[in-house]
């Protein structure tokens, strides 16, 4: 899931409205996210997880803003292997 980079304006829109719903159900309410398994909660979505009033993640789960493909991309496998799974 998530948006892809060539998706451009619509998926920063659709993300936008996502972060704007989160942060008006929070005056309401808490908001709880979770994030669980390997596959990793990354981009646009990570920052509606750091937006919820908590967060349950899971030791095997990951967060960040780049994903292991994108940094292996971006600095090199050298750098970075993606098929190291494990941070």
């Amino acid at each position: 899931g998530g948006v892809r980079l060539q998706e451009a304006n619509l998926g920063l829109a659709a993300i936008a409205e996502i972060h704007a719903a989160i942060v008006d159900l929070r005056r309401y309410q808490p908001v709880i996210g979770v994030v669980a398994g390997s596959v990793g909660c990354f981009g646009g979505m990570s920052i509606a997880a750091g937006l919820c009033s908590y967060l349950v993640v899971t030791q095997e789960a990951r967060l960040g803003l780049n994903g292991p493909q994108v940094i292996e991309q971006e600095a090199g496998i050298e750098e970075y292997d993606s098929r190291d799974r494990p941070f």
